[in-house]
């Protein structure tokens, strides 16, 4: 079941492209995030209980791959790119879960987390938390504001990444010497050094 559960899964979410690393990687995650969230029963098999089969486990590590292989191509570094790929899988997985197991105590009667309780947030003890939530903010909660900012740092912090591997690769190939007509080629080096 898990693994038809699975393959469900990976024909619903789009695959990341390099030329278009920024946008295509925030599909993917909230594709993620929607077809978990609208799934209860594959969040349960996958993200809950991890029930994967070897040949489950290995077509999500071939997904993976390719996500990572074209965040690579865009211009992350190996590690920068796991890195990256792995913090956005974390934050869809956190909020997926976090919105499912919100969903069942709510219906098993228990009503909100204690942190969002009316009475935890009182105007004269924590003002700022009183004016944040007054205007619609959500401590912890796994929403769409909340999942949104916390995916859009996690791209701006992959844009910084890039835009610094390039200004680094710039910068080398700018200090690279170019051959000239006076310099003499490796290959005319070796043979004065043969005489």
């Amino acid at each position: 079941m898990t693994d038809r559960a699975l393959s469900k899964y990976v024909f619903a979410t789009p695959y990341i492209e390099a030329g278009d690393w920024r946008e295509t990687l925030r599909n993917h995650a909230r594709s993620m995030r929607k077809t978990f969230a609208d799934n209860p029963v594959l969040c349960d098999l996958i993200l809950i209980r991890a029930a994967l089969s070897p040949k489950t486990a290995r077509l999500g590590a071939q997904e993976m791959e390719k996500a990572i292989a074209n965040l690579v191509t865009a211009g992350l570094s190996l590690e920068d790119a796991f890195d990256i790929y792995s913090a956005v899988s974390v934050h869809v997985r956190g909020s997926v879960v976090l919105d499912r197991l919100s969903r069942k105590s709510q219906s098993a009667g228990s009503g909100p987390s204690a942190i969002e309780h009316p009475v935890a947030i009182d105007p004269a003890t924590t003002p700022l938390l009183a004016h944040a939530t007054g205007r619609g903010h959500r401590i912890g909660a796994p929403d769409e504001t909340n999942f949104e900012y916390g995916l859009e740092c996690i791209l701006d912090h992959a844009g910084r990444l890039i835009e610094q591997s390039s200004k680094a690769a710039g910068e080398v190939a700018v200090r690279r010497p170019t051959a000239t007509a006076d310099a003499p080629t490796p290959g005319a080096r070796a043979k004065a050094v043969a005489r």
